[in-house]
């Protein structure tokens, strides 16, 4: 890790509800660090109260089965906050991030995190909405992992990155998408198995790849995958 100069110009959504000179405080104890792709910045069951902001780059929250398979929970992106839960309630680390891209990194001690929060009531409730978010995710996930078909999960998936900005009806624009191996990861099914659905998807001229992106051709029938669970 590459330990960086105080930043101050980085935003943090989580503590913009904070008087000035609380915020400018809290600022500057944040430790600011560069860190590779692939790094562990927090590990599932370790002791440790810091919480964590990303300055920039993307991060994956992740967990492993006993068998070792990995399961992908959200993705981080630039003023994401994470590392809370530990901080609250004070018990070990409920998940692991690990880093996807190279991150810059921001570290907060908890105790400080706690009483930042305990000041403010709005940044309280923006502690509150995140957690009632994981709560309503992890719901969500619960319901398809229990009762959804792989064709469903896939569809799901990609139902929910379509862009809203849209401006061809025909053709809707996907959000970037996670890989192959962390949609298997997310949605519970095996890596072969996202490949084959997303082949027949093709084949079906459902979807189709645009450069690096892909685009949505049919939405109806990704919606009526989700009412009759195969795809058709």
């Amino acid at each position: 890790m590459d330990i960086v100069q105080p930043v101050t110009d980085v935003y943090i959504d989580i503590f913009s509800a904070l008087p000035n000179g609380v915020k400018s405080r809290i600022t500057k104890e944040i430790k600011w660090q560069f860190v590779n792709a692939g790094t562990n910045i927090i590990t599932c069951g370790e002791n440790d109260d810091r919480v964590f902001f990303i300055g920039s780059g993307s991060a994956q929250v992740v967990n492993y089965s006993e068998l070792g398979r990995m399961v992908g929970f959200a993705t981080l992106t630039d003023s994401d906050c994470f590392g809370e839960l530990s901080a609250i309630d004070g018990k070990p680390r409920s998940a692991t991030v690990v880093t996807k891209t190279k991150c810059l990194i921001g570290s907060l001690a908890g105790s400080i995190f706690i009483d930042a929060v305990t000041k403010c009531d709005k940044t309280a409730l923006k502690i509150m909405q995140g957690l009632a978010k994981i709560i309503r995710i992890g719901d969500i996930r619960i319901e398809s992992l229990s009762l959804m078909s792989a064709e469903q999960k896939i569809c799901a998936l990609l139902l929910a990155n379509i862009n809203s900005d849209q401006k061809e009806k025909n053709k809707l624009g996907l959000d970037p998408l996670p890989t192959q191996n962390e949609i298997a990861a997310h949605t519970g099914v095996t890596q072969n198995t996202v490949a084959r659905i997303f082949t027949q998807l093709y084949k079906l001229k459902v979807i189709e790849r645009n450069r690096n992106d892909v685009v949505v051709l049919n939405l109806s029938y990704l919606e009526s995958v989700l009412l009759s669970r195969r795809l058709r």
